[in-house]
């Protein structure tokens, strides 16, 4: 079934909602200088860091407390960072 996506697969691409990280990086930038440096902080590989600010993976509800920590961010403000919906530009021919 290489390349082939079963029916509970599509439904979860369907579903899913990518979020956008643009706040969460630019925190990222300023508490930490790199996402390398973050990554060391959060005891995460550089490589799971990418995916999940690449929407290749989520972070896990524990991974959210551990950056919110880390970057000391205000738990109010939590939606700001890990759940603002993104959106996506339709090109359109004119």
């Amino acid at each position: 079934m290489c390349g082939i996506l079963s029916l509970e697969n599509l439904n979860k691409e369907v579903n899913r909602v990518n979020f956008n990280y643009s706040k969460l990086r630019g925190k990222i930038k300023e508490v930490c200088n790199t996402q390398d440096n973050f990554s060391n902080l959060m005891g995460i590989s550089k490589t799971s860091i990418s995916a999940k600010l690449n929407h290749r993976t989520e972070f896990t509800q524990n991974e959210m407390k551990k950056a919110m920590d880390v970057l000391h961010i205000n738990g109010s403000d939590i939606a700001d960072y890990f759940f603002t919906p993104l959106v996506q530009k339709i090109e359109t021919n004119n």
